[in-house]
C-alpha cells in the first residue's frame, strides 16, 4: 500500500460504502441505530449532517492516498464551549485486525486535539460486541486515559437481552503524554 493512512472528506460513495457495512449481520450488534437504516437514510443523513458546516458533527472517510475508502470516522455532539466530542468510527468488516481501526483514532484525536481544540473526545461501546471492547480498551490504554474506562449497566437491547455498555474517554493531555515526538 505505500502511503499512509490519512482522514480525507466523507463523500456520499463512502456513506453509502458505510451503510452496506453496517448491514452486515456481522456489525450491526454494535451499532447504535435502533433500526435498520435504508440506503435513502443513509443518503439523507449525509445530506444533513455531513454536508451541513453547522452541523455539530465532522465525519471523514480514512483511506490510502486517493485508494478505496477503508473505515469512516467521525466527530459527533461536538460542544465547542465545553470541548467535548463523541468519536464514531466504522471499519471496512474486510479489513478488521490489520491496524486500520487504531491509526483511525489516532487520526481523529489529533484532529480534535490539535486542529479543534477539543479537550475530551469519549465513546461508549456495548459489552455484546467483544471485539469492539477488547479493541477500545486497548485504544484507551495506548492514549493515556486508561483510568477513564466506566461501564454502565442495560444500555443495549440486542438478541434478547440488555447490555452493559463501556463508556470510555480520550483527553487531550493524556493523548498529548503518548505521541513520540515529531508524530503529529
Amino acid at each position: 500500500m505505500g502511503d499512509d493512512l490519512h482522514l480525507g472528506p466523507m463523500s456520499l460513495d463512502a456513506a453509502l460504502l458505510a451503510h452496506e457495512w453496517r448491514s452486515r449481520a456481522d456489525v450491526r450488534s454494535g451499532l447504535r441505530s435502533p433500526f435498520m437504516l435504508t440506503e435513502e437514510l443513509q443518503e439523507e443523513w449525509y445530506h444533513k449532517v455531513v454536508c451541513d458546516r453547522r452541523a455539530d458533527s465532522r465525519w471523514w472517510a480514512v483511506s490510502y492516498g486517493r485508494g478505496d475508502t477503508l473505515a469512516v470516522v467521525g466527530l459527533t455532539g461536538i460542544q465547542p464551549e465545553n470541548g467535548l466530542a463523541e468519536i464514531s468510527l466504522l471499519v471496512n468488516p474486510e479489513h478488521l485486525l490489520e491496524g486500520i481501526g487504531g491509526e483511525s483514532v489516532h487520526l481523529v484525536l489529533a484532529e480534535a486535539f490539535d486542529r479543534m481544540r477539543l479537550v475530551t473526545v469519549f465513546g461508549e461501546c456495548y459489552l455484546c460486541n467483544g471485539d469492539a471492547v477488547r479493541f477500545w480498551e486497548v485504544q484507551v490504554a495506548k492514549h493515556g486515559s486508561q483510568e477513564r474506562l466506566f461501564y454502565i449497566p442495560r444500555r443495549k437491547f440486542w438478541d434478547g437481552r440488555l447490555w452493559d455498555a463501556l463508556l470510555f474517554c480520550f483527553t487531550a493531555e493524556g493523548w498529548r503524554a503518548t505521541q513520540p515526538k515529531g508524530r503529529p
